[in-house]
């Protein structure tokens, strides 16, 4: 999930970077033919990382859906044993055979 948010760190930057060389780019040239095919590879070029940035944001999502998924089934299974779930409570069930067993002088 780390290396997940570093990626997209890293695309926004590069969407950041290129939209602010565009903008520079186009205010000192002033338009013309030129400026128009440089902006045509860079619109390509922001295209594709706003795709990337959308896959990104998708895999994310589904690692914080899995994690959620993995520690309310961990947190579930803590607090109530499916399995057996009279061994939830063991410790009074301890406690009282050991009363019982102390009150009439069982062994």
């Amino acid at each position: 999930m780390h290396q997940l948010q570093e990626q997209l760190q890293i695309n926004l930057l590069q969407q950041t970077h290129m939209m602010q060389a565009a903008a520079a780019a186009a205010a000192a040239s002033g338009g013309g033919e030129k400026a128009n095919k440089g902006s045509t590879a860079a619109t390509a070029a922001l295209q594709q990382l706003q795709i990337q940035q959308q896959q990104l944001i998708s895999q994310l999502q589904l690692v914080q859906q899995r994690i959620l998924m993995v520690s309310s089934k961990n947190s579930f299974s803590a607090t109530i044993p499916l399995h057996c779930p009279w061994e939830a409570f063991s410790p009074i069930r301890g406690f009282f055979s050991l009363a019982l067993k102390s009150f009439f002088n069982l062994k």
